[in-house]
């Protein structure tokens, strides 16, 4: 083991501090209010989460993932800002957006794309017009503050009757006869 410890340094040589380039110490940290609050960020979960279920992966498939040159060969001589899925979940999961309009704009830069660069007989088009459907009905819901509120009575008149039903079932508890009882009862009856 002796041999082994001498190999190794004597001393730790420290790094050196770096120091703070100017342009980033004034450069301002984002500030609590300058991302979206608990009810908008639980707003744009709940449509992504939905646009992601699976009723909906026939026409969604193509914006998922973002386009490669492989797949799409000059679409980003014609896109100049992709769009797709998986990076407005990473941009929300992040905290990069600040408001519901600009997690509506990205969705909204998702369709505007394949417009752009998909012919109209495409299937990918044809997802597309499915897919701005969806997202059409998921953000009017936003808009429609009404709409929302009855939404969220109607789930929960669902969930208190689910739970009125579980809660009549546990108190109707059947009671579970051993093999011996059940012989006991069937000589009593014979």
């Amino acid at each position: 083991y002796e041999s082994y410890y001498q190999d190794l340094p004597q001393e730790v040589v420290k790094k050196p501090k770096t120091a703070v380039s100017p342009k980033a110490a004034e450069k301002p940290k984002r500030a609590a209010r300058d991302t979206m609050g608990a009810d908008d960020y639980a707003y744009c979960t709940e449509v992504l989460s939905e646009l992601e279920k699976p009723k909906h992966r026939r026409y969604i498939w193509p914006f998922m993932q973002p386009v490669t040159e492989r797949d799409a060969p000059g679409y980003f001589d014609i896109v100049k800002s992709p769009m797709d899925i998986s990076t407005i979940r990473r941009k929300l999961d992040a905290g990069s957006y600040t408001s519901v309009q600009e997690f509506n704009d990205d969705l909204e830069l998702i369709v505007e794309n394949c417009y752009k660069f998909n012919a109209s007989e495409t299937e990918v088009y044809s997802c597309c017009k499915e897919f701005e459907k969806v997202v059409r009905g998921l953000t009017a819901r936003q808009r429609d503050p009404d709409a929302r509120i009855n939404e969220l009575r109607k789930k929960i008149s669902a969930l208190t009757a689910e739970l009125r039903e579980a809660e009549r079932l546990k108190s109707q508890t059947r009671r579970v006869y051993s093999l011996s009882e059940r012989e006991r009862v069937g000589q009593a009856i014979l």
